[in-house]
């Protein structure tokens, strides 16, 4: 025979009940927490219409964002690859301010400039300009399309420095491997235009536009070169 439930077990069988109940109503209209997309650790930038002409990451976790009406969703990244063709001033199809603008907008430590004569004043300048202060590796000569080699410490290794040094060209050429420094690039852009036509012509990398080559040695790259865009009338020979 089964034993009668008092009247005070009753009411706390109730207000139990209640609870559970209100309980569950709270978990409904409580709005859906979703957790937030995890920060890249490297971002790509390239011109829309030449994406062939950037490298592909296909087995790495890459965000990739056109340079076209670019606008930060509010990322950051410690690394920052630009991939295309540069003429400087031009950097894959937008002026030095405009893709520096977009670079410097992730806060990188580490910027890889995968493209032609990246290692030039008018981008670095740009970069300088907003403030960053990151590592920079770029070719002071015309780089072919995806010639650059990323080692798994590249997207893996938390020290910068090994990060700077996991990128090369295939075989090895001289690269610059070089941290922002605004005082450093005014010193080198006074020491060019001080020159006179014939140390600028020694001194002669690419003939249009003209580019001069500085040497800037570092820790990571003690043969770095800089190049310096410079009028073509500043080499002709005064009578």
């Amino acid at each position: 025979m089964p034993l009668p439930i008092s009247r005070p077990m009753r009411r706390t069988a109730g207000i139990l009940a209640g609870l559970i109940l209100l309980a569950g109503t709270w978990m409904l209209i409580q709005p859906v927490i979703r957790p937030r997309s995890p920060q890249p650790d490297v971002v790509l930038l390239y011109a829309e219409k030449e994406r062939d002409k950037a490298p592909e990451f296909a087995r790495t976790p890459v965000r990739e964002f056109a340079l076209e009406g670019f606008q930060n969703p509010g990322l950051t990244a410690k690394t920052v690859v630009l991939g295309g063709h540069s003429i400087p001033p031009v950097y894959v199809g937008q002026p030095a301010a405009v893709v520096a603008k977009a670079i410097a907008s992730f806060k990188p430590d580490v910027v890889v400039l995968e493209t032609c004569y990246g290692a030039s004043t008018p981008i670095l300048r740009a970069l300088a300009d907003t403030g960053l202060r990151a590592w920079v590796v770029a070719a002071p000569y015309q780089l072919p399309v995806r010639d650059l080699h990323y080692t798994p410490a590249f997207f893996t290794a938390a020290d910068v420095r090994t990060r700077v040094m996991a990128v090369d060209t295939v075989p090895p050429y001289p690269m610059l491997r070089w941290r922002l420094d605004p005082v450093v690039l005014t010193a080198i852009e006074s020491q060019v235009a001080a020159m006179g036509p014939d140390e600028l012509t020694q001194r002669l990398k690419r003939v249009m536009p003209a580019l001069v080559r500085m040497p800037l040695p570092t820790i990571l790259s003690p043969k770095g070169l800089i190049l310096i865009p410079v009028a073509s009338e500043r080499f002709k020979r005064r009578p």
